[in-house]
């Protein structure tokens, strides 16, 4: 099993998203919720390039991710 590492960069760009909510008929609008989409770059234990991907996921799903690229 390859190790790897998990490098983050995270993009310039904020996208704004709104939710809608429905209570009693009358539509409500949530807070929004800002998301930073990041890149990352897996790289495996062994010096070869896992891939590259973007997500707005945490730390623990980039490397479950990573995981799989390097195997």
């Amino acid at each position: 099993m390859k190790k790897i590492t998990v490098l983050s960069i995270i993009t310039g760009s904020i996208l704004a998203l709104s939710s809608f909510t429905t209570l009693n008929n009358n539509v409500k609008k949530e807070n929004s919720t800002l998301v930073k989409p990041q890149v990352w770059r897996a790289l495996c234990a062994d010096g070869s390039m896992g891939g590259v991907f973007t997500c707005d996921c945490s730390q623990t799903r980039a490397n479950e991710i990573a995981h799989v690229m390097c195997s």
